[in-house]
């Protein structure tokens, strides 16, 4: 359902939003002295149908409250079945607008497909702002866009993956490509094998489904001839392979084609928000499967740079297939910056968690490295770098082949997984983001639910208009 922006100062059956800070004057008699404006504390007055958020102290303040409290207001008015949040402030800049609008088109969301009708969540409809707040609304509704484009990534990573395959994701690509002007062409098994993308086809080999490279082209300024590439991991589900995962590790590895499912979000976000920007979106997606065409531990592989890669372990098969998707990327491309999103390490989530991704990036990326924070900060998708000193590198170095996949500890895991892959982006700035804990979350966060959050589309697009 797509959810109405609108401005007015009328707000009839709408749930009304207040937000004071602590220590202010509170706006109606009827509110308690034990809610004095803490961070983020409600109360809701349900005679006169308003929420109060508190912001905490002003000095304390953050930018993303705003777009808590938003989540907070849309999850009360779900739940009181309420078709409507009217936020009533007055005074409210571009930004405080922008952020209010994507916390409640955000939490305006839950993967309830599989449901009773009666068990769905209630969604509001309409999403208001007061009647000066209009001279906002280009910036509203271009915000609406990239969050509306964000829940199509929730749902294809919260989805089964005996739905989401690499047809389903093909068949996907091509649609979107189709209604936004966007050049789609697919690699499938036979040009795989031609091209030499033997890294890409080793992991796929347990799966009844072909490996696919899929490859879409956004021109959005025809006068410059410089591409930004953007590569993402589509294991559509991951067993591990013959290094097969314990059951409680393998029960959410439907999300392991979140990277490639946030290149979709962001490629059709450009077209619709007519970027003036020359994209390379490349999805490399498959299933690691078992079975007894699986490829296998400690085989030799030549990737199609040449260069041949002892695979360690089985289940480390992202940064395979992503090292054939990059080095193919970046010789036909010639693009000037890739960037990259994966769930591609387990240890970035032991450093991070869920609220932090990790990002890596080689010397020649560093302002590009700091205009990707910058964008974090203001999405509050964050990321936090991670270092890929020359002794990281050297530990990529293989004994019986050019490449070892893994390290020779268990430490440093998302380093290596990083270092590992810049080898194949031909010396071209690369930055890599590891989304492994935070495109999937266990417990629903004002405007994250629970399972797939989108994450890495509202980043992507915010660095692209800074650069």
């Amino acid at each position: 359902m797509q959810t109405e922006i609108a401005f007015s100062d009328q707000h009839k059956g709408a749930l009304a939003v207040r937000f004071v800070n602590e220590g202010d004057k509170m706006p109606f008699d009827t509110i308690p002295d034990s809610f004095t404006g803490k961070k983020l504390e409600t109360f809701y007055l349900p005679e006169i149908r308003t929420l109060v958020v508190g912001f905490g102290k002003k000095e304390e303040f953050k930018p993303d409250y705003h777009r808590r409290a938003a989540g907070k207001a849309v999850k009360l008015a779900s739940a009181y079945k309420i078709s409507g949040v009217h936020f009533v402030q007055q005074g409210l800049g571009e930004k405080e607008c922008v952020a209010l609008a994507e916390g409640a088109l955000l939490a305006n969301y839950s993967f309830d497909k599989y449901k009773a009708e009666e068990l769905k969540m209630c969604r509001v409809k309409t999403v208001s702002f007061p009647s000066t707040a209009k001279k906002f609304s280009d910036a509203i509704h271009r915000s609406a866009i990239v969050c509306d484009n964000t829940l199509m990534v929730r749902d294809l990573v919260s989805e089964n993956s005996s739905v989401v395959t690499p047809e389903f994701m093909e068949a996907t690509a091509r649609r979107i490509a189709k209604r936004n002007k966007i050049h789609i062409s697919v690699l499938k098994e036979s040009e795989l094998k031609r091209h030499g993308m033997n890294l890409l086809l080793a992991v796929g080999k347990a799966s009844t489904q072909s490996p696919r490279l899929i490859i879409l082209e956004y021109n959005g300024d025809t006068k410059s001839k410089d591409r930004l590439m953007i590569v993402g991991k589509g294991i559509c589900f991951d067993t591990g392979g013959l290094d097969l995962k314990p059951r409680d590790s393998m029960l959410e590895m439907r999300m392991d084609m979140a990277g490639a499912a946030a290149v979709l979000g962001v490629m059709k976000s450009a077209s619709e928000l007519r970027m003036k920007k020359n994209l390379v979106g490349i999805m490399a997606v498959t299933e690691n499967l078992i079975g007894e065409k699986a490829y296998r531990p400690k085989d030799i592989i030549r990737s199609y740079s040449g260069k041949t890669v002892e695979n360690i372990d089985t289940d480390a098969e992202g940064r395979l297939v992503l090292a054939d998707a990059l080095n193919y990327g970046v010789k036909k491309f010639d693009p000037k910056l890739v960037l990259e999103f994966s769930t591609l390490t387990g240890s970035v989530v032991s450093t991070f968690g869920n609220h932090v991704a990790g990002m890596f990036g080689t010397e020649n990326a560093v302002e590009y490295k700091k205009k990707v924070f910058e964008a974090g900060m203001e999405t509050y998708e964050r990321v936090w770098e991670l270092p890929l000193f020359e002794e990281y590198l050297d530990e990529v170095a293989g004994e019986r082949s050019d490449f070892r996949s893994l390290g020779k500890t268990r430490y440093n895991g998302a380093i290596f997984g990083a270092a590992f892959l810049s080898k194949f982006v031909e010396e071209k700035p690369f930055i890599h983001i590891d989304i492994a804990g935070t495109a999937m979350i266990d417990e629903a966060k004002d405007y994250m639910p629970k399972d797939g959050t989108g994450f890495g589309v509202r980043l992507a697009v915010e660095f692209l208009k800074r650069i």
